[in-house]
């Protein structure tokens, strides 16, 4: 370490030393240095509140940007010098060193920002075992952490993808003037969604796809096993984090998406989230109890975000917009499609939502889906542009679990939103003698209350989530019932964006 960048460490100790103090980990000059840059380069953006409570609600604090991100009872891994058994796998071209992972890496890894990563093949961050076949071998955990500005390259020849595994921990600790991109391995020009698998993280937190016999509620996906009995589990943290290109399938019968996120409890950190160009669905959420905050979803081809199997988390400023000339949906949130009352029933709360159709009006589809038995609250939301309806509910079941004697059970509601489609709702399909206790259309316009069928000021260019000044979205926003929560911050606007863009310089455009 050259003498400036030690005498800038040192002059900003005092910005850190709360953070250095309380990680038991730092024993030796060397690694508080590391850890200091670590924290310095992560921008100290939040409080990673990594403290193994069992609240049933999240802390606002916990996303608040003018926390520093190691709070008192944190214990991250020690940080190496460098990747470790990589090293031999590495080139350099044009002055680019490009090191290759692939196969199971367990203990800790380095990823630095001066190096392009490649996943050649299913890349597994630790090794998740069969507890149900082979409960007397223990998992074999492992960490992942990558620094500010790095590049992950999934490879277009072996469908990379990047799997961290139950009881294992990704730290993407990306910063807004230096996030950190997962791409495709193709050159810039011929990148195109489906070029490589995706980013998936297993948690140990309840689903409701559970198989007989399966006492820790585990499921099997093409990407290993996920969820469990720990709905505060920790999988790590993704801040400033880009995941482009991605959904490539690796057989004809199961598909892959953009961000997986399987079973992750509510310890798992997720922040200032881009997933942009997704063969499949861009965020999907496979039960648990994950919960997020600034997150964007562009260009889906089939949904932008999807739940099912007992989603339960919370979510705060989402962005979601279609791309011209796509059959995609907005949000597509599901319970069990195979059985529609399963418990633990998916049940998230989101607010501050902004769901744009595609520009062009072509032929979308819905703005928001809820179907097979689904619940959820869902408030402060922008939904426009969507050719068949802005609002459609599916499923006699999603009906009735809504729906207690001659009122909304509070179970499924969406209110206090500003929407604007080809058509505002959608009325289900229904099998010969299935009957409904009300319709879509008094679901959003007499059942609920302060939503208005108004077209929202948006912008018309560029960044089109971003209110015009003086729009009718900048007001209007209500926080009650389950938006009462303190995960929730209080804003006037409707949407995901006030006056203030903060996509701004990470996002891609």
């Amino acid at each position: 370490m050259g003498n400036e960048k030690l005498t800038f460490l040192e002059e900003n100790l005092h910005l850190v030393s709360s953070c250095v103090k309380e990680v038991g980990f730092v024993s030796s000059v060397l690694n508080r240095l590391l850890l200091v840059s670590l924290c310095l380069l992560a921008g100290c953006a939040y409080n990673l509140a990594i403290d193994g409570t069992t609240s049933t609600e999240p802390d606002a604090s916990v996303l608040d940007p003018r926390r520093l991100p190691f709070p008192k009872g944190t214990t991250l891994p020690d940080v190496p010098k460098g990747p470790r058994d990589v090293a031999e796998a590495c080139t350099t071209s044009d002055g680019q060193r490009v090191c290759v992972l692939e196969g199971t890496y367990t203990g800790t890894q380095y990823l630095t920002a001066n190096t392009t990563w490649l996943l050649k093949g299913l890349v597994h961050v630790g090794e998740d075992r069969n507890l149900v076949e082979d409960p007397e071998t223990p998992n074999q955990p492992g960490v992942l952490v990558i620094e500010p500005g790095a590049t992950v390259q999934g490879d277009y020849q072996t469908q990379g993808a990047l799997v961290i595994h139950r009881s294992s921990q990704i730290y993407a600790l990306g910063t807004k003037e230096r996030p950190i991109v997962f791409t495709s391995s193709r050159l810039p020009s011929q990148r195109k969604p489906g070029d490589w698998g995706g980013l998936f993280v297993s948690g140990q937190a309840r689903i409701s796809d559970c198989g007989s016999g399966t006492p820790t509620c585990q499921s099997v996906s093409p990407r290993g096993f996920y969820g469990g009995t720990n709905n505060d589990d920790n999988s790590g943290v993704l801040q400033y984090v880009r995941v482009e290109f991605a959904g490539r399938p690796p057989t004809d019968v199961s598909r892959d998406n953009g961000l997986v996120l399987q079973g992750v409890g509510r310890g798992t950190q997720l922040s200032h989230v881009h997933i942009h160009q997704s063969l499949q669905a861009g965020l999907t959420l496979l039960g648990g109890t994950a919960s997020w905050k600034y997150v964007v979803v562009t260009g889906a081809k089939t949904s932008h975000l999807h739940w099912r199997f007992g989603w339960r988390g919370a979510g705060q400023f989402l962005i979601i917009e279609a791309e011209p000339g796509t059959n995609a949906m907005g949000i597509d949130g599901q319970n069990n499609p195979g059985l529609p009352n399963e418990s633990p029933r998916s049940q998230p709360t989101l607010s501050n939502v902004t769901v744009l159709g595609p520009s062009d009006a072509s032929n979308s589809r819905w703005g928001v889906a809820l179907r097979y038995g689904t619940g959820a609250n869902l408030a402060n939301m922008v939904v426009q542009g969507w050719q068949d309806a802005c609002v459609t509910l599916g499923q006699s079941e999603t009906f009735a679990h809504a729906w207690n004697n001659d009122a909304l059970s509070g179970s499924l509601t969406l209110s206090h939103s500003v929407l604007s489609c080809g058509a505002v709702t959608q009325e289900p399909e229904l099998f010969d003698g299935e009957s409904v206790p009300f319709s879509v259309k008094q679901f959003v316009e007499t059942l609920n209350p302060g939503n208005r069928l108004d077209v929202p000021q948006l912008q018309t260019v560029g960044a089109r989530w971003v209110p015009k000044p003086n729009a009718n979205v900048l007001s209007g926003a209500r926080f009650v019932g389950p938006h009462e929560a303190s995960f929730f911050q209080r804003v006037s606007f409707v949407g995901a964006v006030g006056s203030e863009d903060w996509t701004a310089s990470w996002v891609r455009r």
